[in-house]
């Protein structure tokens, strides 16, 4: 199991602070069931310099792979949740914003913004670059103008989706629709968006679990086949 959306690499964004509190990250991830995980920080055009962040970046994912190369840990490769930009589909630079090994590009949208504009890059990202973009956590967008029109469009494309774990479960607000979006056939990963062990900490074991009893188990058999499908 991979979780692709993750805050544990310590000390570059709202996520893990300390290196300490990455390793339990890592190693309730394990618990989990997941085998590999990305570390993917936030990445905003405006506030970070893509080459300075790399190196922090990089610097904290070596310290980490000095201290994981044992049974109770996870691989860890390193990405970005990159935030929306205008020109996206036109950047010199996805090569370093991908996922490693890939050709997938996390990308979070504008909640406030999904205008004709957004979408239509969006649509025609992988079309452009050759770099398929995954829409982060796509459950949260669905209360805002432009997602019903964002999803038929996905429909059409090379678009891929993934959904918070944690949305499966309990009361959560967008429980409801994160349920309604995987029985249509929109999800391609769930993954944890973990932040914390205290406020948002890795739940996908529960919410495979969940699905399991509400949906069958084909469907999560079908998201971990696509899983496999990409090569990580």
């Amino acid at each position: 199991m991979i979780d692709i959306h993750s805050h544990i690499l310590y000390g570059c964004d709202d996520g893990a602070k300390t290196i300490e509190e990455s390793l339990e990250l890592l190693k309730a991830e394990k618990r989990q069931g997941v085998d590999l995980v990305y570390f993917t920080p936030h990445f905003h055009t405006e506030k970070n310099n893509l080459e300075e962040y790399s190196l922090l970046i990089k610097e904290h994912y070596n310290n980490l792979l000095l201290k994981t190369n044992t049974p109770e840990y996870p691989k860890i490769k390193t990405g970005f949740e990159v935030h929306y930009f205008s020109g996206i589909k036109n950047c010199d630079c996805l090569d370093k914003l991908a996922l490693s090994g890939t050709k997938l590009v996390l990308t979070e949208l504008d909640f406030f913004n999904i205008t004709e504009n957004v979408i239509e890059e969006i649509c025609e990202f992988s079309w452009y670059t050759g770099y398929t973009p995954v829409l982060a956590h796509i459950e949260r967008y669905h209360k805002f103008p432009g997602f019903k029109k964002l999803l038929k469009e996905i429909k059409k494309n090379k678009v891929y989706c993934q959904i918070t774990a944690a949305s499966f479960l309990n009361k959560n607000i967008f429980k409801k629709e994160a349920f309604k979006l995987l029985k249509e056939g929109y999800v391609n990963f769930i993954a944890s968006d973990t932040h914390s062990l205290e406020k948002r900490p890795p739940k996908i074991k529960e919410a495979f679990e969940e699905i399991s009893k509400k949906c069958g188990k084909d469907i999560i058999n079908n998201i971990l086949e696509f899983e496999k499908s990409i090569n990580f």
